[in-house]
């Protein structure tokens, strides 16, 4: 009998380990992981030569939140692919968090309306109720982003699902325009390391992507986020390092492609990230993270 238990001990055991060291070569084994693909020199590498007047207006508004889900949807309408079941699915529920969002902005706009007035006589009193209000819209705020961007991600599952047809016309349209938005409400809600994953993916999916400044923000916005969460938690200045370096990359990738390298804007920024430059930072031409 204590024969049999430890053979199935073992077998237990074995069926663990075995589950544990099978990755999928699509993915890695830490949620945080995707850092890697960050540090890839085709990533963060600006282009050579200045982006067209038409072709930076096309970047703008494609990310240009919350212009976005009004004008973009309309100009994604006319493209629609109506031969697949799913795909009409995928686009009623790319419409139905897109009317959510339009009208939590109205709200939105109703609110900050009010903040602005002082219609009671008791100053004190007003300011105590305009705080309440503020704080208590905040926290809605970020929980709205959390279900716009869960809401996105339904959409980009069901395309990715392959059910409503091949990646391709209409559908990649659909996708890669849930793929902005669902990364732009991750970053709002605050969701970085999630929202690190979706860059990974868009940069995947748009062959232009390293030209889009707006990418470059998001990225740096994000890895900005997880250095200041590594700093707050003491992890290894390794780690910490890294994350400053990573950073610091991508946010004059995106004041190279937005306003030039001879730009005030990038000028005194590149001084001030170099004078702040950590000993594995790519500016000081040392350590692993040089080129």
């Amino acid at each position: 009998m204590v024969g049999i238990r430890a053979l199935r001990v073992c077998r237990s055991a074995a069926l663990f380990f075995g589950l544990c060291f099978f990755v999928s070569p699509g993915f890695a084994v830490e949620p945080d992981s995707g850092l890697d693909f960050f540090e890839l020199q085709k990533v963060f590498q600006v282009p050579d030569r200045n982006l067209t007047v038409e072709r930076s207006r096309e970047i703008q508004g494609m990310w240009a939140y919350p212009e976005n889900i009004r004008e973009r949807f309309d100009e994604l309408a006319f493209r629609r692919d109506y031969s697949s079941a799913y795909y009409r699915r995928a686009v009623s529920m790319f419409d139905r968090v897109r009317k959510t969002d339009v009208a939590f902005q109205q709200k939105q706009k109703q609110v900050y309306r009010t903040l602005k007035e002082n219609d009671d006589p008791r100053p004190m009193s007003a300011q105590e109720k305009r705080d309440a209000l503020a704080n208590r819209f905040a926290f809605e705020k970020i929980r709205h982003h959390e279900t716009m961007a869960a809401g996105y991600d339904q959409v980009l599952q069901l395309l990715d699902s392959g059910k409503a047809g091949p990646m391709d016309g209409a559908t990649r349209d659909l996708y890669i325009e849930s793929l902005r938005l669902n990364i732009i409400h991750l970053s709002k809600g605050r969701n970085y390391d999630n929202a690190l994953w979706k860059l990974r993916r868009y940069f995947q999916m748009e062959e232009r992507a390293g030209q889009e400044w707006p990418f470059h923000y998001y990225v740096a916005a994000s890895l900005s986020r997880l250095y200041l969460r590594a700093e707050k938690r003491g992890e290894s200045l390794e780690r910490q390092y890294r994350l400053q370096s990573l950073k610091d990359r991508y946010i004059l990738n995106y004041l190279e492609l937005r306003y030039g390298v001879q730009s005030y804007q990038y000028k005194e920024t590149f001084k001030r990230l170099r004078a702040e430059a950590g000993p594995y930072h790519f500016l000081r031409k040392q350590g692993p993270l040089a080129q």
